[in-house]
């Protein structure tokens, strides 16, 4: 892009429209060699004023035109004698434009960028000031070209402090991008080098060498279960949080970890922070109880985390065969071959044994057999690393066979978990064996001590504890009451805190009863019916809301809102985090209350989802699916339109407006006529203008076309 000339800054233009102002820049524009025909250009700003206004806020837009026609790209500066009318955020029309123009050969490398450069200038409140305050034209230009002359300097990521950061959350989904994107961004504000290693549900990602390790200040360790880091990070300050909080103010965690690594003395660990703010009249046996509590609730929640794809691929499964079955006509593949295996009726089932197999591997090896041990077994992997796999799982084949059920199943992992790191911590053995201490010693010890405990003095405890529990949930759900409050429950619970301890323990919770259910006694599928409506509702409510009311909504929860809508058509309850963090409040008791009305109307109407998928493509599978689907509406009409009613209060509130009910759009896109201001008789005038706006446009485009 060549340098500014003063031709190109244009002071008090006296024009009545933005229509105007697209005529008299492209006149000008011709005369200085930017285009050949001054009406191309003109048109060029018309068209792309039509597809969406150009108009900011402050009294700024920044119409722009690129295409073959333009010669060569350069940049108008505007400044109006009066106020135009003009579509912007704020309503309050336009007094200064920057006109871009792009050419073709520029169209790929400038063009955004320049957009993008000129934007966020444009949000610095001091930036707006000096160009709307000053009439001097060479420090309008100075303004301008050092707009982009900073954009062009590189960063040289060698000065900068470079800071490293593991995230991690149970699902390995949206917790984990959102914190990583938030640290990068942050990053970037505070002029620091961020890398960030990702340990999502597809395995590690953007792995930090060691070399970026050494020279870095510290780690940011925010992990919401256990990850094996082999000892990586030792050598440099760990800093310990959690995906929420860097969520919430990334740039706090950062801060935290550059001001308490200047003490660092090597081998030392700072707890996270709000362990941090734990008053100092609390005595050591307090504070360390406070950290336990902590470092078990992780434990646990890695343990639920892995049993995540397990229980989906089982669901999976299960819903194949069921889909498959039904539309070969077998409504119940229980009541013919329950008391088989696969093998037994391979011979002259054909199809059928296919289909039993399918069935099979999903409830009694996926949901049955498995599903214990995968719990056992990486809660003590969280806790002691690879050594705590094989006597985990070992242990969880004996909480099987004792019928210890799910909570079993996690104190005895647990407690292996801790036998095995004491083990690794104190039997150190020495010379020549030290070898044969990972591959022999500790699983040959830890599933003796683990094994033993669990065998004798866990076995018929948990067994009774397992039985007064299903007994319980049984005698609850005997009538729809009961049945109503379980989902009710296990809805609210998920809906509460969106991925959080308190949803990931409804969901190991129902996936323990679900482990145990049979097709002849439903009341364990209860608690899941609660569990799969609660995961899809809250993206899916917030997501319509915020396509519905996007005037009321601001950019960036807009472009979370498209996210959360597609999140909520798999199945990913995460997609809702940003609105609950906005408005953690009315977000929050929104979606406890749409989910747990969605629930109990579902299991009040005999609709009991008995598979373990909560998307828009399992909504089939669920019995009566026709009640499940009305009760998931009922429930997601409570969401969006709740959201919608008080995200317009705000609106009104922020924007100084008398709340209406039925008031005008904020914003009337590409001169078109919303609904809302159709029924609105006192806004006529303003809508007649409008259209006639549209009319005398339509006319100029008829008329630039016959002249070419």
């Amino acid at each position: 892009m060549d340098k500014l000339s003063k031709k190109q800054i244009i002071l008090d233009l006296d024009v009545k429209s933005k229509e105007e102002a697209f005529t008299q820049v492209s006149i000008i524009a011709k005369k200085l060699g930017f285009i050949k025909n001054e009406k191309i250009l003109e048109k060029l700003f018309l068209e792309r004023e039509l597809e969406i206004s150009t108009g900011l806020e402050e009294g700024f837009s920044i119409p722009h035109a690129k295409g073959p026609q333009i010669l060569k790209s350069g940049i108008f500066f505007v400044k109006y004698k009066n106020n135009l009318e003009w579509e912007t955020f704020d309503n309050k029309g336009v007094k200064f434009s920057i006109f871009l123009l792009i050419s073709e050969n520029d169209y790929n490398s400038n063009h955004l960028k320049v957009l993008s450069q000129i934007s966020m200038k444009l949000v610095d409140k001091e930036y707006r000031q000096k160009l709307s305050t000053t009439n001097n034209v060479d420090e309008i230009i100075k303004l301008l070209e050092h707009t982009f002359e900073e954009e062009k300097e590189e960063k040289n990521t060698n000065d900068l402090i470079t800071i490293c950061a593991i995230v991690a959350c149970p699902a390995g989904l949206a917790h984990t991008y959102m914190a990583k994107k938030s640290l990068e961004q942050a990053g970037e504000e505070l002029n620091l080098n961020i890398i960030v290693e990702a340990h999502g549900a597809m395995g590690i990602e953007n792995k930090i060498n060691n070399e970026t390790i050494n020279n870095s200040q510290g780690v940011i360790l925010a992990t919401d279960v256990g990850v094996d880091l082999e000892k990586r990070f030792d050598g440099i300050y760990n800093l310990k949080s959690s995906t929420k909080e860097v969520i919430k103010d990334s740039k706090k965690v950062i801060n935290t970890l550059i001001e308490d690594s200047k003490n660092f003395t090597k081998g030392e660990i700072k707890f996270d922070l709000k362990q941090k703010e734990v008053p100092k009249g609390k005595n050591k046996f307090t504070r360390s109880l406070n950290y336990a509590k902590k470092d078990v609730t992780k434990h646990l929640m890695t343990g639920i985390s892995y049993i995540i794809p397990l229980a989906i691929a089982a669901s999976v499964l299960i819903g194949i065969s069921r889909l498959l079955a039904l539309a070969t006509g077998y409504n119940d593949l229980w009541a013919e071959f329950g008391d088989k295996t696969p093998q037994e009726i391979w011979d002259n089932q054909g199809w059928l044994a296919w289909l039993w197999s399918l069935e099979y591997m999903g409830t009694k090896i996926g949901l049955g057999t498995l599903f214990v041990p995968f719990i056992t077994g990486f809660i003590a992997f969280s806790i002691a690393g690879k050594g705590g796999l094989t006597p985990g799982f070992i242990v969880g084949f004996i909480c099987v066979f004792r019928e210890m059920g799910f909570v079993g199943g996690m104190v005895g992992g647990l407690t292996t978990g801790y036998i095995i790191l004491l083990i690794q911590k104190y039997a150190i053995i020495k010379g020549s064996w030290s070898s044969l201490t990972p591959i022999l010693f500790v699983p040959v010890l830890g599933t003796l001590l683990g094994g033993t405990i669990t065998w004798f003095a866990y076995g018929y405890p948990f067994y009774q504890l397992n039985v007064i529990l299903r007994d319980s949930l049984t005698s609850l759900t005997d009538s729809n009451a009961g049945g109503a409050l379980v989902a009710m429950i296990f809805a609210g619970m998920i809906a509460f805190d969106l991925g959080g301890p308190i949803n990931k323990a409804a969901y190991g919770i129902s996936a323990g009863f679900l482990a145990e259910a049979t097709q002849q006694d439903l009341s364990s599928f209860i608690p899941n019916t609660g569990v799969q409506i609660a995961i899809i509702l809250p993206p899916l409510g917030l997501g319509i809301s915020s396509i519905i009311g996007k005037w009321y909504y601001s950019d960036d929860l807009k472009e979370s809102g498209k996210a959360a809508f597609i999140m909520g058509i798999v199945g990913v309850s995460e997609g809702a985090i940003p609105f609950a963090i906005k408005n953690p409040i009315r977000v929050t008791l929104l979606n406890v209350i749409g989910c747990m009305v969605a629930a109990a109307m579902a299991i009040t109407l005999g609709s009991i989802n008995t598979v373990n998928l909560s998307a828009v493509y399992a909504w089939g599978f669920p019995i009566k699916p026709h009640f499940y689907i009305l009760s998931i509406m009922v429930g997601l009409s409570i969401i969006v339109i709740g959201n919608l009613f008080f995200q317009k209060i705000s609106w009104h509130k922020e924007n100084q407006i008398k709340f209406k009910l039925y008031s005008p759009i904020p914003e009337i896109t590409n001169f078109g006529i919303s609904i809302q201001n159709i029924f609105r008789k006192k806004d006529n005038k303003k809508i007649k203008h409008l259209s006639s706006i549209q009319i005398d446009l339509n006319k100029k485009k008829e008329s630039i076309a016959n002249e070419k």
